[in-house]
């Protein structure tokens, strides 16, 4: 008897446990003026630890901006929480975790990659957690998580018009990535396109994430005859080793690459080997008088280049160092913002619905110039539409020009030459 009625009084504990938990969601704990906590988990250290550095400095800014302007839903002030996952799939379901049961986060920035997101996809669904992934694969698109949200832009958006220039412009076109499930997705995706475009690739090479010479993959590349490569890294750590390489081997292969080669990294680690390469990107407004940038985007910019960028905003080969992964935490965290405004709460689930009954954040407040737009059915947030191309050019004295080329569209349509 004894024994039933401390089995009776444990369950009345729980229950009461977790009816107290539904009552208080997270974003509505504690009184009305209570801090509204969200939470940050990328690659502070490693190999990537630039990009997660970047992450963290346009979350800064984008908090500083809200508390600045009076906080949410009355007055509420946001703090954020950092967790690093060094890049690592199995520490970054430590680190999500750690954030929404312990820190309680009402959001997630982070973290970044196809591998790390998977690895926490599940969880995030179960704990009803709005979460801003920084990956280009193509799980968000096949798989719509109802919470996951893409922060950066669908490697399908620029694989099409990769393909397309290169089936059009060259005439062996080889294929690059890395080994991970990123690469995998990439190289494949890649292969189907250019089958499509009629001009089958004549090669597919893989790097490992701890390869640092990549020789023998330029020999590859280059013993496959192709003049053209399509390459699918976004790190200018692995995109400058293969440049680098193949210019050793004296083999001067066309490189096309993706969003990430806009990093100054690219130039800076691979010098006179990223002359003229070419590559998509969102719009960047470099080319232009800082007096033409739209508002957001100068505004923007100039504060970060004051704040984190006290010795120039200019690499050592001449490349913005600004344009990074801050340029997306900061319009992510103003997205959810703007999302916690008109739900008229910070509770995730009712922010998640209200991300996913139709969201637009309009291209006037966005810090790279773009809308973007989410539903029920679609959480890429960027089309193809939204994209260019670019082309690395060095200049006369070993600096590096960014050269705005123009749409994908117009280039693809021969409007504009590369």
């Amino acid at each position: 008897m004894k024994r039933l009625m401390s089995i009776a009084i444990f369950i009345a504990i729980l229950g009461a446990a977790c009816g107290s938990q539904k009552e208080t969601p997270r974003g509505e704990v504690g009184a009305t003026g209570a801090p509204i906590k969200i939470g940050v988990v990328g690659p502070m250290t490693g190999q990537a630890a630039f990009v997660g550095k970047n992450m963290v400095e346009g979350i800064q800014l984008a908090v500083e901006s809200i508390n600045g302007s009076g906080g949410l839903l009355g007055g509420r002030q946001v703090s954020f929480v950092v967790r690093d996952d060094e890049g690592d799939p199995a520490k970054t379901t430590t680190a999500v975790r750690e954030l929404v049961q312990k820190e309680h986060v009402s959001a997630l920035f982070g973290p970044t990659g196809s591998s790390n997101y998977l690895s926490i996809a599940r969880f995030v669904t179960d704990s009803q957690v709005p979460t801003w992934v920084i990956t280009s694969g193509p799980e968000l698109t096949e798989h719509v998580n109802p919470y996951a949200f893409r922060a950066y832009l669908p490697d399908s958006a620029e694989i099409g018009p990769l393909a397309s220039y290169a089936a059009k412009h060259y005439h062996k076109v080889a294929i690059l990535a890395s080994n991970d499930a990123d690469g995998v997705a990439f190289a494949a995706a890649t292969k189907s396109a250019l089958q499509q475009a009629g001009s089958p690739a004549v090669t597919s090479q893989f790097f490992t994430l701890d390869e640092t010479d990549f020789s023998p993959l330029a020999l590859k590349v280059k013993q496959s005859g192709a003049d053209a490569l399509i390459l699918g890294s976004h790190l200018g750590l692995f995109a400058s080793r293969f440049a680098v390489a193949a210019r050793n081997l004296d083999y001067n292969v066309q490189i096309l690459g993706v969003a990430g080669l806009i990093n100054y990294t690219y130039p800076d680690l691979a010098r006179a080997a990223a002359d003229g390469t070419i590559f998509v990107s969102f719009r960047s407004w470099s080319h232009l008088p800082r007096t033409q940038w739209p508002a957001s985007v100068r505004d923007f910019y100039e504060a970060y280049v004051s704040r984190y960028l006290p010795q120039g905003e200019f690499s050592e080969t001449g490349a913005y160092k600004a344009y990074s992964t801050n340029f997306l935490t900061y319009d992510m965290v103003k997205i959810w913002s703007a999302a916690v405004k008109r739900a008229n709460s910070a509770d995730p689930v009712k922010v998640d619905q209200t991300l996913n009954n139709g969201f637009t954040y309009p291209a006037s407040d966005s810090v790279i110039g773009a809308e973007w737009r989410y539903s029920a059915t679609n959480h890429d947030g960027i089309r193809e539409g939204d994209l260019y191309f670019y082309r690395w050019e060095l200049q006369p004295g070993g600096k590096f020009k960014l050269h705005f080329v123009g749409t994908t569209t117009d280039v693809l349509s021969g409007k504009v030459a590369i």
